[in-house]
């Protein structure tokens, strides 16, 4: 009975996110009420709430479910793998993140995002096996540089009309390739 009751619950979670989806692609997401989406949805209010504290922390749920499962599928080791799942994400869902961007501002969307990139950047340096070569202070210095690079790269990349994927992401596996040699030359 608690697996029925688990799918029904997930099941009703993504006939809201659809919804929503297909909503924030005629109006900002800050535009979009409550109403107007439990109504889209058909479902009642109770409902929402049940699943979402508000609009915010249903976006919120979005970008980290999606975020987690493209990290979860895919080698992290491969950077420029893992560059080009973001970037395809990105174009994929280009209005829902043009409106998360005018709702939340640059500075809340950032934050949202930065533990993904932080811990995929922790990683990295784990599996280069640069550990041992440097404190933590310095460690947390240099993710936090490229965690907040990548951040920006990709919300330039959400504004602009010129889209030059391939451009910049041989930018990143550059910036990629020199995390190590900035460690060690550090030390």
């Amino acid at each position: 009975m608690e697996r029925k009751k688990d799918k029904r619950n997930l099941d009703t979670k993504n006939k809201i996110v659809n919804g929503f989806k297909k909503i924030a692609l005629k109006k900002p997401m800050n535009k979009i009420t409550i109403s107007e989406l439990t109504k889209y949805c058909n479902i009642n209010r109770n409902t929402f709430y049940y699943h979402f504290e508000d609009i915010k922390t249903l976006m919120e749920w979005i970008l980290s479910s999606e975020i987690t499962n493209i990290l979860d599928n895919i080698d992290v080791k491969n950077t420029e793998k893992l560059l080009y799942s973001i970037f395809d994400y990105v174009e994929k869902n280009e209005k829902l993140l043009e409106s998360a961007y005018s709702s939340f501002g640059r500075e809340k969307l950032r934050k949202l995002l930065y533990p993904y990139f932080y811990n995929t950047l922790n990683n990295l340096i784990i599996e280069k096996n640069l550990t041992d070569i440097y404190d933590d202070k310095f460690k947390d210095f240099v993710i936090n540089f490229y965690s907040g690079g990548i951040a920006y790269t990709i919300f330039d990349y959400i504004k602009k009309d010129n889209k030059e994927k391939e451009k910049i992401i041989n930018f990143l596996l550059l910036m990629n390739k020199n995390i190590d040699l900035i460690i060690k030359s550090y030390y």
